[in-house]
């Protein structure tokens, strides 16, 4: 699936393939935000279910040298028709700028559209519902 650039920010499905792993960079990004800052057990945060999953890759410019960097992830996991949203993480330096948003909004429409899910739920830390609501 071709990246959806919505204000400057571009979000799509992570590829391995290619010159740039794009799933090595979620896999950075949740390192950071989950197992440095929120301190989560890294065997909780590497649970095995990667190799499953889509992966979506939010990215852009960075306003210091014009440069391209990844800054969200989110992780989506398909068994039977049913979508989890998960492991949805921005840099904290991106935070409070509309990524997690456009991620959120690119996932469920990836999992509408391409994945055909009829249902989809969502995997959240609880001090982080109220980003959700």
């Amino acid at each position: 699936a071709t990246g959806k650039d919505i204000h400057g920010v571009t979000v799509k499905v992570a590829q391995v393939a290619g010159r740039d792993n794009e799933i090595f960079h979620c896999f950075e990004i949740r390192r950071k935000v989950f197992i440095e800052e929120q301190q989560v057990p890294k065997d909780v945060e590497v649970d095995g279910k990667d190799d499953e999953a889509i992966h979506i890759l939010a990215y852009g410019k960075c306003d210091k040298d014009n440069k391209t960097i990844p800054y969200g992830t989110a992780r989506l996991l398909v068994k039977d028709g049913i979508a989890k949203i998960g492991r949805v993480a921005v840099l904290k330096e991106y935070r409070s700028q509309g990524v997690g948003r456009q991620i959120m909004e690119y996932s469920l429409q990836h999992l509408k559209t391409v994945v055909k899910c009829q249902k989809v739920i969502l995997g959240a830390q609880t001090h982080a519902i109220p980003f959700y609501e």
